[in-house]
């Protein structure tokens, strides 16, 4: 009886699951709009997609846009400085030209005998007052004082477009390449 009743359930069910013909095809949308955020935060433009249109031929206002409808793109006066933090919380930092030539100089003026150039490593240090002190590549200090304050920083000037500076926390692992467009300031902490 049971293999009677197993036969009958296999053939119901196969003829149920035999297909009656073709169904009537459904028209396909012409458009599709998808949306969603990928990996990001969704919010605004991505790399890929911005040089994809640049690459196209749009503009940076065509681009901007493009992803921040209903956004106006105007000029800006640039501000005299901006800030970056390379390396924070040190009391000393070490610096090498690679090209060019880089004057240490504070509000006041040029510091003399603070040029540096290729060939050697120059180390800034702070003190427990925040003060400066400039350590040439020979181990003497520059002019055998301090410069600047936590009030007063000290700055680092290229001589010209492309001049490199490299700055580095131990003398010997490279941190940053600078090219110096724009001044360096310097903030220190003493007491480490």
């Amino acid at each position: 009886m049971k293999k009677v009743a197993v036969f009958i359930l296999a053939a119901l069910l196969a003829v149920l699951l035999v297909p009656w013909g073709a169904g009537e095809a459904l028209a396909l949308q012409e458009t599709y709009i998808f949306e969603g955020s990928g990996w990001g935060h969704g919010v605004g433009m991505c790399q890929e997609g911005a040089r994809g249109m640049a690459e196209a031929g749009f503009d940076y206002r065509q681009i901007l846009t493009y992803y921040y409808q209903g956004t106006q793109v105007s000029g800006w006066d640039c501000p005299v400085s901006i800030r970056v933090g390379l390396i924070e919380g040190q009391s000393v930092l070490y610096f090498v030209a690679d090209s060019g030539s880089f004057t240490f100089y504070t509000s006041g003026g040029d510091i003399p005998g603070a040029v540096m150039t290729p060939g050697g490593t120059w180390t800034v240090a702070a003190d427990a007052q925040g003060r400066f002190f400039i350590v040439r590549p020979d181990g003497t200090c520059v002019n055998d004082t301090s410069y600047g304050s936590i009030y007063e920083p000290l700055y680092v000037r290229g001589s010209g477009d492309g001049d490199v500076l490299r700055l580095t926390q131990n003398g010997n692992h490279r941190v940053s390449h600078l090219t110096a467009y724009t001044p360096l300031e310097l903030n220190l902490y003493g007491g480490a």
